[in-house]
């Protein structure tokens, strides 16, 4: 389904920059263990690409970076004698980085940024408060009906576990060891490698933290490389080969039960389908004369949007739905737009919750179409029956 799939493009580039991620990684442990000139130019190269497929993916390794940097420096500082371990640039390697993400990442500015405030930071406390049910709060419920295998659950947390026992259990062994200043940890190349892992999971699960969730993804796609080089430093290596094994067939298994319908979606076409937001989008492009452009819209419909103008000049620019800004599309609000956009997309079909940034949920803008109608600080350019399009009267 054509619609479906524009709604998750995010999902899509991400997936496609995961390979890209295996492969700065392991470039990484090759830089750590081997020092070559090589390494650090393919990493550069590597990175640049995975920066303008998805900005996430570029963040974990700069996290990479910070951890490995690290641990370089504290082993530096508890080298005996005075005598230092032979230093690796990945500092230098780390600023390129960052120089890199800042410059050519418009997200961090348009979407991200502006939620930083004591808004968002009340917002983040009291969702990581009702997720452990201290503070149990009301949330809109999608209509889609949504069932998941508890097979698929209990084979994810035994998977889990096998990961985090070793790791854990090594990380507090590498601890332990540095502080008695054993000299095969501090000059150990393994150690900057195996913390910047550590600093990318723990980063991760701890963002998703405030939100009100836990993130166990880079646990399972990134500490099993951890995992092997804990084996290897043990001498464990039917350890090594078993463990690969487990992990192979849980894989397996777990696809198997996901294509066996294990997730349910329910089949209602609760939005406009992609074929008839496409005269909208056509629209656009004929009358937008900026090359990029931002566009207040459901993230769903922003996705859609976003396919249909992978072969024009003009580039929709995500700006996201958030509580104040909803409020100022129904009329409830008359306050300065920090980020204005120069379209207001609404889907008139839609029944489905507006799907804001970092999984922002409000009521469908379907049940405000008469308080939207009424708004005197919209413009009204566009209305095909499905598709609204507004802007913002100039001030």
């Amino acid at each position: 389904n054509l619609s479906h799939a524009a709604a998750l493009y995010s999902v899509f580039a991400y997936a496609l920059a995961i390979p890209i991620c295996f492969g700065l990684i392991l470039m990484g442990m090759r830089l750590f263990s081997q020092r070559g000139r090589l390494e650090i130019l393919l990493m550069l190269l590597l990175f640049v690409g995975v920066h303008f497929i998805h900005y996430t993916i570029s963040t974990w390794l700069i996290f990479f970076l910070v951890g490995a940097n690290g641990m370089i420096w504290l082993q530096r500082r508890l080298a005996r004698n005075g005598r230092l371990i032979r230093a690796i640039p990945v500092f230098y390697l780390m600023t390129v980085f960052l120089v890199i993400f800042l410059a050519f990442n418009k997200t961090i500015y348009t979407s991200y940024l502006p939620l930083f405030g004591w808004e968002a930071l009340d917002g983040a406390i009291q969702n990581f408060l009702s997720y452990i049910s201290i503070n149990p709060t009301l949330v809109n419920r999608s209509p889609y009906s949504f069932t998941r295998s508890i097979a698929l659950g209990l084979i994810g947390t035994i998977t889990l576990v096998l990961i985090l026992m070793p790791v854990g259990i090594g990380i507090l062994s590498d601890v332990w060891q540095l502080v008695k200043r054993v000299e095969t940890r501090i000059t150990d190349w393994r150690m900057p490698f195996i913390w910047g892992i550590f600093v990318i999971g723990v980063v991760d699960a701890l963002s998703y933290a405030v939100r009100g969730s836990i993130s166990t993804k880079t646990f399972s796609m990134l500490f099993p490389i951890v995992v092997m080089l804990y084996f290897q430093r043990w001498q464990k290596r039917p350890y090594v080969i078993a463990m690969a094994a487990v992990l192979l067939l849980t894989s397996f298994i777990k696809i198997g039960i996901f294509y066996q319908n294990a997730y349910v979606i329910g089949p209602h076409n609760l939005n406009t389908p992609m074929e008839a937001m496409l005269p909208s989008a056509e629209w656009l492009h004929t009358h937008q004369t900026k090359q990029d452009y931002p566009i207040l819209a459901d993230l769903n419909l922003y996705g859609k949007y976003l396919v249909a103008s992978v072969d024009q000049p003009q580039t929709p620019i995500f700006v996201s739905y958030t509580e104040s800004r909803f409020a100022r599309v129904i009329g409830q609000s008359d306050e300065a737009w920090e980020v204005q956009p120069d379209v207001i997309a609404i889907d008139r079909v839609s029944v489905e919750p507006v799907v804001g940034y970092v999984w922002v949920r409000l009521a469908p803008l379907g049940s405000y179409e008469a308080d939207i109608g009424d708004n005197q600080s919209l413009n009204f350019i566009y209305d095909d029956g499905a598709i609204w399009f507004t802007q913002p009267v100039a001030k």
